[in-house]
């Protein structure tokens, strides 16, 4: 179950929270919290986090765990702890990087192109993707 404040923060660009039947996730002021219902032998806390949060690195769920972003029943904890039954996980979603991308107006070497293809001869250092 998913409930919203819609006061319009920073958890309105909050990762989405998958649906799962082993918890229960409420959102608000961009702290998310994810009761667990039944415990998760074996999972740990990042990749059971990887699996709620799609939109989220594992590596940007571990740094959240250890700087303390990330806490089970109100403490720190680690990337490794493995969920318990009635285990309340809080995590403080930082809002999404800003998508200033400004395009720039770079001389391309095009070796071949028509109307369904393009090669091009991509120099050194110019970015393939932001």
């Amino acid at each position: 179950m998913m409930k919203t404040d819609g006061s319009g923060d920073a958890a309105n660009h909050a990762p989405e929270a998958a649906a799962g039947g082993d918890s229960q996730t409420s959102r608000q002021n961009g702290r998310v919290r994810v009761t667990i219902r039944k415990r998760l032998v074996g999972r740990r806390l990042d990749k059971y986090l990887r699996g709620r949060f799609p939109r989220m690195s594992r590596t940007t769920l571990q740094r959240l765990i250890q700087t303390g972003e990330v806490t089970v029943n109100g403490l720190p904890t680690k990337p490794s702890y493995e969920p318990n039954a009635g285990d309340l996980i809080e995590v403080n979603v930082p809002p999404p990087p800003p998508q200033n991308i400004i395009a720039q107006d770079i001389p391309l070497d095009i070796i071949f192109e028509d109307d369904h293809i393009l090669v091009l001869n991509k120099q050194a250092g110019i970015i393939r993707h932001p």
